[in-house]
């Protein structure tokens, strides 16, 4: 096999109880030629600590700290990485995740025979609470990026195997997005390169992915609203600078996706804006726009009276209580 470094960029954020397991899969790869470079995203914990025993032990590893300067979040630090980074192949780990052993080693070997490729996507496993790790298939399709665009969102950020030029070329991460930054650089990707990617949907599964329960509640469903528009925006313009105007429509998905588990926790104001914005981008058309708007109106309010029902109700029921000691 021809040897090409691979650079393995994990950020981090207070992982110190999860990491180890995360760097223990990349000592394992049966690829050797490779580089890890953790970037932490300011941890309180223990995390520089835990890495720090790592690099100790091999110098493959290497412990970064995002600078002070730059934006807090995953995709910076995953950009900062990749400015420090030597490899012709870059692969992007999440600290709680895991590579199979022969992850690297089949990525590179497919890469290396096929040098036109900017980038390859292989199929992952799963692993929820139950423990129970699942195959997660890549359906044959013939058009993943209208999958994408749809919310069908079938490979996750360490599905995907970059050669480093295009990654650079590309302008990596978008740092200005607290969620949905891996669809969009995904979505970028396919259209920036069209023909020059390949998703290798028969390969075995090489990676495991940590299943979570969706998170839900205002704090983070202001970060999703923040995170959708600017989403909605840049998608848009880069389909109509790629002459794909007419899938506009499929970014719908992520509007029912918003309001279907998000949307109750922001004012109403705010989602009208949101909406506003799909219509004017051509994502909705008017007749969506009004229907939409008057659902989201209304569910908007239907939570606000459940809630305070509820509170009112909590209270009758402990003055009840009270009072019957």
């Amino acid at each position: 096999m021809h040897n090409h470094l691979v650079s393995i960029i994990i950020p981090t954020y207070n992982r110190a109880h999860l990491i180890s397991e995360t760097l223990d899969s990349v000592l394992a790869q049966t690829y050797t030629d490779w580089e890890c470079i953790v970037v932490d995203d300011g941890s309180t914990d223990t995390t520089e600590e835990v890495v720090m025993d790592y690099v100790a032990k091999d110098t493959r590893f290497q412990f970064n700290i995002r600078p002070k300067n730059a934006i807090k979040g995953a995709s910076s630090s995953r950009n900062y990485g990749l400015s420090l980074c030597k490899g012709s192949y870059v692969l992007f780990l999440d600290s709680d995740d895991w590579l199979l052993p022969h992850c690297i080693s089949q990525r590179t070997s497919f890469m290396f025979e096929n040098p036109d490729l900017s980038f390859m996507v292989v199929p992952m496993n799963t692993k929820g609470n139950d423990n129970v790790v699942r195959v997660k298939n890549i359906p044959l399709c013939d058009d993943y990026l209208r999958e994408f665009l749809s919310y069908r969102l079938y490979w996750g950020i360490m599905c995907t195997f970059w050669k480093k030029n295009s990654l650079v070329e590309l302008g990596g991460f978008n740092e200005h997005y607290p969620r949905l930054n891996d669809p969009e650089i995904h979505i970028r990707g396919m259209l920036h390169f069209k023909d020059s990617y390949f998703i290798a949907n028969n390969f075995p599964a090489d990676s495991i992915y940590r299943m979570e329960e969706q998170k839900k509640g205002k704090k983070f469903s202001i970060k999703y609203i923040a995170s959708l528009t600017l989403f909605l925006r840049d998608i848009v313009k880069e389909l109509n600078d790629n002459n794909y105007q007419n899938y506009r429509t499929y970014l719908k998905y992520y509007l029912v996706d918003y309001l279907k588990n998000f949307s109750y926790c922001i004012p109403i104001k705010e989602n009208l804006k949101l909406l506003t914005l799909a219509k004017k981008k051509e994502i909705i058309n008017v007749k969506e726009y009004l229907l939409i708007m008057f659902w989201s109106v209304i569910r908007v309010v239907h939570f606000k009276i459940t809630n305070y029902l509820n509170s009112k109700l909590n209270v009758s029921i402990y003055t009840i209580i009270k009072l019957s000691k």
